[in-house]
């Protein structure tokens, strides 16, 4: 049986004195859409006990696995939500996202993602809250948490998108408060660019999608073959994770 959520998630979730919008905190629903990565910088420090370092390893991972948090459901495969989950994981999220405001809301994802990160993984949560590095504590949730193929892993691209989020760079990421359109797509903050999001992410970024225009999943993967390949294969069970191994 899962353990309760933090006090402040539950009351998020609930929707006590705020819209059943994002999980994202007083400020966020006072200020309105914001890009998802940076609404949860702040709420992964406080629900998690993390550090900034910490908090932007993790957000790093996501936005390589979703195009900077624009692309929910996996190109050319079945994987969906902020962690690409498949498998038993992905039947839980769908169970949890039932009762959370749907599979391409930001409560479900990012409540999954905490509860995931508090119960079975918590060894993996303590791990990446020993290390002020950013590029250990990167590796160790991809390594841990989501365990993608070598060939699919492309640390280095996880790494420079954690070190923008530590700059407070969020240009180009999906937008909390946007509703997501034709499966899970969700369009950037519509004051925002993403330029600087193109430079770091490498030559295996999912995706590259404009302020203007939110492609189809097809023409994304016409243009841009990587989307369909680099997007997340979390492991199909909970067996410990064999750290640098695709399972």
């Amino acid at each position: 049986m899962r353990s309760p959520l933090p006090v402040l998630l539950l009351t998020l979730l609930c929707g006590c004195g705020l819209a059943l919008d994002p999980v994202a905190g007083p400020a966020a629903a006072e200020t309105g859409p914001a890009p998802i990565p940076e609404v949860m910088m702040g709420a992964l420090q406080e629900d998690l006990e993390l550090n900034a370092v910490q908090a932007a390893a993790i957000l790093g991972n996501l936005a390589q696995e979703t195009g900077n948090f624009t692309l929910l459901r996996q190109i050319n495969g079945s994987a969906i939500g902020y962690s690409q989950w498949m498998g038993p994981r992905k039947r839980e999220f769908l169970s949890f996202a039932e009762e959370n405001g749907g599979a391409f809301s930001h409560e479900a994802n990012y409540g999954f993602l905490v509860e995931e990160l508090l119960t079975q993984y918590e060894g993996t949560l303590e791990r990446i809250r020993s290390t002020d590095r950013v590029d250990e504590a990167t590796r160790i949730f991809m390594t841990e948490f989501l365990r993608p193929s070598p060939k699919h892993a492309n640390l280095s691209g996880r790494v420079r998108y954690a070190e923008l989020f530590l700059s407070e760079e969020f240009s180009g990421a999906g937008c909390v408060g946007t509703e997501p359109v034709d499966g899970g797509r969700v369009p950037p903050c519509p004051d925002v660019t993403q330029t600087s999001v193109e430079a770091a992410a490498g030559p295996d970024t999912p995706v590259r999608i404009t302020e203007a225009e939110v492609p189809s999943p097809e023409a994304a993967s016409e243009s841009d073959p990587a989307v369909a390949s680099s997007q997340i294969r979390i492991a199909s069970d909970d067996r410990p994770a064999r750290s640098g191994h695709g399972m």
